[in-house]
C-alpha cells in the first residue's frame, strides 16, 4: 500500500495530535510510511494506520512515555557534556589560561591594586557580559539553522536551548540573590578568587557545549 499525498496528511496529522517534538515525530511518521507499504494495496486505511500506532508503536499512550524519555534523555545528556567540559577544563590546554588569569587576580587583591567593590564588579561582569555574548551567539545560530514549519511540532533542541539559557545564567542569578556579594561587607580574597574561577571555567564550559553543533543542529 502506498498512501496518498490525502492519506500522508491524514498520517500527519494524527501524529501532530500525539507528539511535540519534531525528532519522535519524524521517526514515527518515516515508520508508518514504512510500514504501509508492505502492506497489501487493498488493506483499509484506516485499519492499517490504527494497526500500526496501536501494535507497532505503542499506542498513544506508549508513544507520549517514549517521547518523556526522550526528553529527560537529552536533558541529563546536555548536563553531562556540560560537566564533562569542566573536568577537561582541568586536564587540556585551556588550564593554563585560567590558572594565569586566577592567580594575576588573587594577586591584585592581595596588593590592593583591586579593592572589593571591584573584584565583585569583574566577576558580575564575566558572568553577565559575557554570558550576554554567548546567547547572542546562540542566537545568530539559531537563525541560520534550518527552518521547519510542522504545525504544532518543534524540534526538541528548542527545549534544549531555553534549557541552556536558565544554565547559562545561573551563577549569576545566584550571586545576584547573595547579600553580601553586593554589600559593603568584605569577602576573603580566596572566596573571591574562588568565585572568579567558577566564572570562568562555567563561560569556559557553557561556551564549547554552545559550539558544539550537534547540541542545537535544530532550534527554530
Amino acid at each position: 500500500m502506498k498512501p496518498s499525498q490525502k492519506q500522508q496528511e491524514q498520517i500527519a496529522q494524527a501524529l501532530r495530535l500525539i507528539f511535540k517534538f519534531k525528532e519522535t515525530y519524524d521517526e514515527a511518521y518515516d515508520h508508518i510510511l514504512s510500514s504501509l507499504e508492505a502492506m497489501p494495496a487493498d488493506m483499509d486505511f484506516a485499519y492499517a494506520l490504527r494497526n500500526i500506532l496501536e501494535n507497532e508503536l505503542g499506542g498513544v499512550k506508549g508513544l507520549k512515555t517514549l517521547e518523556r524519555k526522550l526528553l529527560i534523555s537529552s536533558i541529563r545528556g546536555f548536563i553531562k557534556e556540560y560537566f564533562i567540559n569542566i573536568m577537561e577544563s582541568f586536564t587540556s590546554i585551556l588550564i593554563v589560561p585560567i590558572a594565569v588569569c586566577t592567580w594575576l587576580f588573587y594577586h591584585a587583591i592581595i596588593s590592593g591594586q583591586l579593592d572589593q567593590q571591584d573584584a565583585k564588579a569583574i566577576i558580575i561582569h564575566i558572568t553577565l557580559d559575557v554570558c550576554i555574548g554567548i546567547l547572542l551567539l546562540l542566537n545568530y545560530k539559531k537563525w541560520r539553522s534550518k527552518q521547519h514549519s510542522i504545525p504544532g511540532i518543534i524540534p526538541l533542541r528548542r527545549i534544549l536551548l531555553k534549557f541552556s539559557r536558565t544554565l547559562l545564567f545561573m551563577p549569576f542569578v545566584l550571586w545576584a540573590k547573595t547579600h553580601a556579594f553586593y554589600g559593603t561587607q568584605d569577602i576573603p580574597a580566596k572566596v573571591l578568587t574562588a568565585l572568579f574561577l567558577i566564572a570562568i571555567i562555567h563561560i569556559t564550559s557553557c561556551f564549547r557545549l554552545f559550539m558544539n553543533k550537534k547540541n542545537f543542529q535544530y532550534t527554530t
